[in-house]
């Protein structure tokens, strides 16, 4: 699992952000600001920061519970 801070560096490193993200899936910048600080978890938003950044999901968030 990786820290938020270093999930907004991977995405800064590609050229892309949170409010990226948040328009990409027409969610707020404070909800994507959530699941990165992972206080939420959304499968969706979850997996575009995973397929922005080069990492797999469980990597930068952990497992999905069941």
């Amino acid at each position: 699992m990786r820290d938020p801070l270093e999930i907004q560096f991977w995405l800064r490193k590609r050229g892309k952000n949170q409010r990226g993200v948040a328009e990409y899936c027409k969610v707020s910048e404070a909800y994507v600001s959530q699941i990165v600080n992972k206080k939420r978890r959304s499968a969706r938003v979850e997996k575009v920061i995973a397929r922005w950044t080069g990492f797999s999901r469980k990597a930068l968030f952990g497992p999905v519970a069941a």
